[in-house]
């Protein structure tokens, strides 16, 4: 058995675990189905699946298209300082899909037909030129803002724009906060006040 450093809540912390392809074996699981099913489908695959499958219907459906999230997008105004710039937030992809299901019953050959665009990689992901520029510290600050409820994300956004005055939340096309941005602007914080 061997440590793995994990973190999770703004904690950093070791775990103990399998330390070679054959003892992970030998407890009964299988590393490489493991290693496919839960990494690479499930933090690789399946995201590009869905955004590949939202494509197709779209396309086979274009008098169906995705409505506006009008939650999201309200979070969205009221945590920006300038609302009227704020562009409306779609809804999620799975939100899409489930409503195209609903409404067409499933079609499989749009869901095989986005499938043989997905080719799974053990290669790490490519970061986007955004992310590229931004520390993984500053990365894992962000998302650890990003999940704190309402109240404290607002005081946390106002502390933020004392070092960037302009800085906004974006959000990508699900809604989600863009991470890259808020890193950069917590950077900025931290080193405007020599932390």
């Amino acid at each position: 058995m061997t440590e793995y450093s994990t973190n999770s809540c703004g904690y950093v912390f070791n775990l103990v675990g399998p330390a070679s392809v054959e003892e992970y074996n030998a407890g009964g699981g299988d590393c490489l189905k493991d290693a496919v099913v839960n990494g690479l489908i499930f933090r690789g695959g399946l995201p590009d699946w869905q955004k590949a499958l939202v494509s197709e219907l779209e396309s086979a459906h274009p008098d169906f298209p995705r409505v506006v999230d009008a939650t999201a997008t309200a979070k969205a105004k009221a945590r920006a300082k300038d609302p009227s710039t704020v562009a409306d937030v779609l809804e999620k992809n799975t939100s899409y899909i489930l409503r195209c299901t609903e409404e067409f019953g499933v079609e499989q050959a749009l869901a095989d037909k986005a499938a043989t665009s997905i080719t799974l990689s053990s290669a790490p992901r490519e970061r986007t030129a955004a992310e590229a520029t931004v520390a993984k510290k500053w990365l894992t600050k962000a998302q650890e803002i990003a999940e704190r409820d309402e109240a404290s994300l607002t005081k946390t956004l106002a502390k933020l724009r004392e070092a960037t005055p302009a800085f906004e939340l974006t959000y990508d096309e699900e809604g989600a906060i863009e991470l890259a941005p808020l890193a950069k602007a917590v950077k900025a914080w931290a080193e405007a006040n020599d932390i």
